[in-house]
């Protein structure tokens, strides 16, 4: 709707709210917690594969991965895959600055 400027602020907001809430009670909302840190994240890869992208997936898909939450699991790994197969070198080396680390097989091979 070209209003994503707006939409990201919205969830960043979120973002800050979830954290709070999550920090007086994680059973109840982290879960929602994961789902706008993976939105965030989802928004800003789109137009670019940096840093923050990357780190708010990574948060997004660690807390679902913790709590089991299948769902926000395919869709973090979904994105990270999407972006490695789309732009392999600088998903790698942003993969790299953010986690000190290679990425992982699940995200670099490529299943056909």
């Amino acid at each position: 709707m070209g209003r994503q400027e707006e939409g990201l602020a919205a969830v960043q907001r979120a973002i800050e709210i979830r954290e709070r809430l999550a920090e007086a009670n994680p059973d109840a909302y982290l879960p929602d917690l994961a789902k706008s840190s993976l939105v965030h994240g989802l928004m800003l890869i789109e137009t670019a594969i940096t840093d923050e992208a990357i780190w708010l997936i990574l948060r997004g898909l660690s807390i679902a991965v913790e709590m089991e939450l299948a769902d926000l699991i395919n869709a973090g790994a979904s994105a990270l895959r999407n972006a490695y197969q789309q732009k392999p070198s600088q998903t790698t080396e942003t993969w790299r600055r953010v986690t000190s680390a290679e990425p992982p097989d699940w995200m670099t091979v490529v299943i056909i």
